[in-house]
């Protein structure tokens, strides 16, 4: 095999993006890259101008975007002039989009383009309602931009059948790989959990014992169930637990519902919305919470899961085959559009101290699968492998 650097560029729109699962993954798989893979990857990533103020950018090359404002589809015209303007310039080996792609990206002198696609918009348990701009996008994947993909990258077995099925994609044309947690994600001992405490009750306003969700505030993410069933976890069980939710506020209309339900049913004071939480404290939020709940209805992969794993936290999650595949037995699994099998399945984690050390253990085991190294690793394989 050729000694000579395989020319990698990843297209970085995310790079800056904070809580939001996807930018994160590559802004890892970058980091894992320059750290693994120097002495066999020629490393770039494009962005756009200004956009993009994370340190791991000062590391690398970096190609901007220029971008013209526009009253309408601003982006899409910025990329397409880009795009095209390079047709004939500078050749990659690879080409990496985090997302989406958009139209005029073959144009692009790079002999592979590379998709992480996370998930279909739709599974049988839920549709995302798209906004016009990414409806356009998801229409122009589905219809056109696939066939000059070399590769779709999905994060799980089961989110590979859900895009292969809903962009009727090639099987020879997705792959699956796993997602990864960061090392600084470990269980601490008590005296770490009482040293923290007090700090983040004064820097977040976060006050054990809680209930911990890491999720954006929208729909697919399932947190209106989550308040039924805290209603419930009060009213019926008369738990202490506040529920932290730990993520942001994101869609306008989901988030006013949110915060009206909260309101309505006198949670006002049981349910905190946190402010962002820097990357560096989050192994605290999960070693200092009671259990994760995750009751989403679509996913890629679950990340949270696996970070609350590794700090010996147990996991309830939604039964959907995303998330069943990743945790493989090691969370409390439930029909989580039902807020009163959610309550019932948290009140008996809570409280079930066999059950609980049971989840806590397989856990453990389970979440040493995950790592960016070996994700970054299955990536460069599949992208040094193709035809």
């Amino acid at each position: 095999m050729s000694s000579k650097k395989l020319k990698i560029a990843f297209f970085s729109e995310d790079f800056s993006r904070k809580g939001k699962g996807t930018a994160l993954v590559v802004q890892k798989l970058v980091e894992q890259f320059i750290s693994n893979f120097s002495d066999k990857v020629e490393l770039t990533i494009i962005r756009k101008a200004g956009f993009c103020d994370h340190p791991i950018a000062k590391k690398i090359r970096n190609i901007e975007i220029k971008v013209y404002r526009l009253p309408f589809f601003s982006t899409l015209i910025s990329y397409l002039i880009f795009f095209v303007s390079n047709k004939n310039k500078e050749e990659f080996d690879a080409v990496i989009f985090n997302r989406n792609v958009y139209p005029g990206f073959w144009f692009l002198n790079a002999k592979k383009f590379v998709l992480l696609q996370y998930d279909a918009p739709v599974n049988s348990f839920y549709k995302i309602k798209m906004s016009l701009d990414i409806k356009l996008i998801d229409l122009f994947l589905k219809y056109f931009g696939k066939y000059f993909l070399k590769a779709v990258i999905a994060f799980s077995k089961s989110a590979r059948e859900e895009i292969i099925h809903y962009y009727r994609m090639s099987p020879d044309t997705v792959f699956s790989i796993y997602g990864g947690a960061a090392e600084n994600f470990r269980q601490f001992s008590l005296s770490e959990k009482l040293e923290n405490r007090d700090y983040f009750q004064q820097k977040y306003g976060i006050i054990a014992p809680y209930i911990l969700v890491v999720s954006r505030l929208d729909p697919q993410k399932n947190i209106h169930t989550l308040i039924d069933a805290l209603l419930i976890l009060k009213n019926r069980y008369g738990i202490s637990h506040k529920l932290i939710i730990v993520g942001g506020r994101h869609l306008p209309e989901y988030t006013k519902m949110i915060d009206d339900k909260i309101v309505k049913n006198g949670l006002n004071k049981e349910v905190v919305i946190a402010p962002y939480i820097e990357d560096a404290d989050m192994p605290a939020v999960y070693n200092l919470a009671d259990l994760l709940v995750f009751p989403s209805l679509l996913e890629g992969f679950g990340l949270p899961m696996i970070e609350a794993m590794k700090c010996g936290i147990p996991v309830v999650a939604s039964d959907i085959p995303v998330l069943s595949e990743v945790v493989s037995g090691a969370a409390a699994l439930m029909d989580s559009q039902d807020p009163k099998q959610l309550a019932d399945k948290i009140f008996e984690v809570l409280n079930d101290k066999n059950l609980r050390d049971d989840l806590i253990r397989r856990g453990l085991e389970r979440s040493k699968l995950f790592s960016w190294e070996r994700t970054a690793d299955d990536l460069f394989k599949i992208i040094r492998n193709l035809e």
